[in-house]
């Protein structure tokens, strides 16, 4: 679980962190070593704001142990292309963004992934904290590399639109209107109407275990 806090004290063996949970916990001198490193060897100090995740908690003293490390939610192993999946994005460049989906390491969206449009730069299509859905086009477990693509998933919607959902919308129309307009010929007589609004019932019975069949399949 993702915890917000601050840091209250600093020792030899790492730092003392206030929770805002009310909780205490503690921070390894090698995540504040790790934290120095990314913030171009400033260290953290008294007071500064931390985001970190509870690594493990003593089951005898109750301790709290934290870490920088946000946990792996999904494994190299359950990643394959075709995959759906949504995500974070945490860095954007000239050539594309980098979406957190999760994983070990971000994926990349090539800004050719993002767009048709011709951009000189990823920051005009999108904007570092906004959140994509993407489909899996390539995944490297030997380089640990995830390629990501926003048009790939965007032609197959369209694709399934346009082969699935409208056919089935327009076939319903087709029906009921042929139903509706012998119901209406025949409104006359009683029996015949009964009859009409039968056939319009029986039609969209048909026409939706059809679809649903389709779809289960």
């Amino acid at each position: 679980m993702e915890l917000q806090g601050r840091i209250k004290k600093l020792e030899l063996f790492g730092a003392l962190v206030d929770l805002a949970d009310g909780r205490e916990g503690l921070l390894h001198l090698s995540q504040l070593e790790r934290a120095a490193h990314g913030r171009s060897g400033v260290p953290p100090k008294i007071g500064d704001p931390v985001t970190v995740w509870v690594s493990k908690v003593d089951a005898v003293g109750g301790a709290v142990f934290l870490t920088l490390d946000k946990p792996v939610e999904v494994e190299w192993r359950d990643l394959a292309e075709g995959q759906v999946r949504r995500g974070k994005v945490v860095r954007v460049e000239q050539f594309g963004v980098f979406l957190d989906i999760g994983a070990e390491k971000p994926g990349l969206i090539h800004v050719r992934e993002l767009t048709a449009d011709r951009v000189e730069h990823a920051n005009e299509v999108v904007k570092e904290g906004a959140e994509l859905e993407v489909k899996v086009i390539g995944v490297d477990r030997k380089r640990r590399r995830l390629d990501l693509s926003v048009r790939a998933l965007e032609a197959e919607m369209i694709q399934a639109v346009a082969t699935d959902e409208l056919p089935a919308v327009t076939a319903m129309g087709l029906l009921l209107s042929a139903a509706m307009a012998n119901a209406e010929s025949g409104s006359r007589g009683g029996k015949r109407e009964r009859r009409a609004k039968k056939g319009v019932d029986a039609a969209r019975e048909d026409l939706l275990q059809r679809t649903l069949a389709k779809h289960r399949t």
